[in-house]
């Protein structure tokens, strides 16, 4: 089991330091350079015979079951469930929401998108 900041390390650390050089690169075609070179002996790809993802599309809660997650929450979550069950926004945008974004006169937020800092 890996701790969850544990992962949140790696995943940045592969999106800002591997992945901009590596992005178009195969893993196939990594391995069989890296056996070229000598740098491993066998490829750990070999012989792997990987099927097609198959993504479904989206599965939504009913209307039952949004209340019954709401009616299971302590009260003070229950809100911003109920804004994103009813807005669709994502856990990262609904956490990132702040007062001065959301407009009670004309019952709007803003939500923005926020660009990585560059190392």
């Amino acid at each position: 089991m890996v701790e969850p900041q544990t992962l949140r390390g790696d995943a940045s650390t592969i999106k800002n330091h591997v992945m901009p050089y590596w992005a178009d690169w195969q893993m196939l075609s990594l391995m069989r350079v890296a056996v070229d070179d000598e740098r491993i002996s066998v490829s750990p790809c070999r012989r792997i015979d990987l099927s097609a993802l198959v993504v479904g599309p989206p599965q939504w809660f009913t209307f039952d079951q949004a209340q019954s997650v709401l009616h299971g929450l302590p009260a003070v979550w229950r809100t911003m469930c109920l804004l994103g069950f009813c807005t669709g926004l994502r856990w990262g945008e609904l956490t990132g929401l702040h007062c001065h974004r959301i407009d009670r006169h004309r019952s709007r937020l803003f939500v923005y998108l926020r660009e990585p800092a560059r190392t």
